[in-house]
């Protein structure tokens, strides 16, 4: 199982976004990262979606080789909400399941710590467009 060399790896990532494990069982996981941007919520959602060859991390893969994988579904949304300090708070929620001879619930902290590392991307993304504002912004 690649398991021990996969929570080996990811406990030398930084943990940028403040993220949860919010469930986790044998047969899957759910899982909730979120950050403050200082940037209006249609901004980021532009960025979102027409920037993301600019901030998604391409090199963090759960196997250390993209082609590999295992019989799982999931589910990945991103929430923005209006920030009472002002910009927007960004969730990034996600949900994995499926057949596996693993026990999921081992993959679910590795997994969280990678989903933080691609929202940390855009995060800093956005904040490079307001420096001036980064100092006030906080996770």
């Amino acid at each position: 199982m690649r398991l021990p060399v996969i929570a080996l790896l990811a406990c030398l990532l930084p943990l940028p976004a403040a993220g949860e494990v919010k469930d986790s069982r044998p047969e899957g996981f759910t899982l909730e990262n979120s950050a403050l941007v200082p940037s209006s919520a249609d901004e980021t959602w532009d960025a979102l979606v027409n920037h993301v060859g600019v901030w998604w991390p391409a090199d963090p893969t759960w196997w250390g080789e993209s082609a590999k994988g295992m019989g799982l579904d999931g589910t990945l949304e991103f929430r923005l909400a209006p920030a009472e300090e002002g910009g927007t708070r960004i969730t990034l929620w996600y949900r994995a399941g499926g057949y596996s001879p693993d026990d999921l619930s081992a993959f679910a902290p590795v997994v969280d710590r990678v989903q933080a590392l691609q929202l940390d991307g855009l995060v800093q993304f956005l904040r490079a467009r307001h420096p001036d504002t980064e100092s006030k912004q906080g996770d």
